[in-house]
């Protein structure tokens, strides 16, 4: 069994990239299923030979039943960030976002969001859940009206 991989994104860089590969296994007789991890956002075919002594013969032409296309995923990193203190703005709390591209290996990107949380008096990051969903958002307004006790709320969301 050949599995053949196809998938194009853009790196990091911003470039067009393609990547390509293929990957051999031998099934045993005995064995009626074949199962492998596929990457997310790639395109894939199979293709089968039979092998005897001589080696493997003639492979197949993969027909629709012998192609799939695997779901996009969610990206693999976090981007790199650096949030540096505006210049000019002592007294105002303005913060510059600088933000680095990631790949789009596992899928096009459609936006990135910022997201501001503030801590109620006396606590600090531990508090906040380890997965990023499980932060319950509202507005501005209701993070700021809300009497000190925090919360979250979406500053920007914009595309690449």
């Amino acid at each position: 069994v050949t599995l053949e991989g196809e998938a194009r994104y853009r790196n990091a860089s911003g470039h067009l990239v393609m990547d390509t590969f293929q990957e051999f296994n031998e099934v045993q007789k005995e064995n009626k299923v074949f199962k492998s991890t596929v990457r997310p956002n790639t395109n894939y075919a199979v293709k089968i030979c039979t092998v005897n002594k001589a080696g493997c013969g003639h492979s197949s032409t993969p027909n629709e039943k012998a192609k799939c296309n695997s779901p996009p995923a969610v990206p693999s990193s976090m981007p790199e960030f650096y949030l540096n203190p505006m210049e000019g703005h002592e007294k105002c709390r303005q913060l510059k976002l600088k933000l680095q591209k990631v790949s789009e290996r596992n899928g096009f990107i459609r936006c990135y969001r910022v997201i501001v949380i503030k801590l109620a008096k006396g606590e600090s990051i531990s508090v906040l859940p380890r997965n990023p969903d499980h932060v319950n958002l509202t507005s501005y307004e209701g993070v700021h009206q809300n009497g000190g006790t925090g919360g979250a709320y979406l500053a920007e969301a914009f595309d690449t």
